[in-house]
């Protein structure tokens, strides 16, 4: 199912991590969107998750997917959650600026 698969690519994400299970999971989370229409709430919390994991190895390219992820993350908090995702808006567009900043 597809909240399975959403599982299989947040379990064990960490700071640290490999860039090459990070591109597994990015190409994973790739045919999800294709899959999923919806489900964004959900989607959001691993883009978010995702995003952290890929800035944090450092790697140039996964720092601009970082940045993608944390700009299609803010999108999918607003659409779905409005007024009431704006804390979780907030906490990403810092994270987004912080790597924005550090990029440069």
């Amino acid at each position: 199912s597809a909240q399975v698969s959403l599982k299989s690519i947040s379990s064990e994400l960490r700071h640290g991590m490999p860039g090459e299970g990070l591109q597994e999971r990015l190409q994973a989370l790739g045919r999800l969107d294709a899959m999923l229409a919806f489900a964004m709430a959900e989607k959001s919390k691993v883009r978010f998750k995702l995003a952290q994991a890929c800035e944090q190895c450092g790697d140039a390219d996964l720092c601009g997917d970082a940045q993608i992820l944390y700009e299609v993350a803010l999108e999918e908090t607003a659409i779905v959650l409005g007024q009431k995702g704006i804390r979780n808006a907030d906490n990403i567009k810092r994270r987004l600026d912080q790597l924005l900043e550090r990029v440069g």
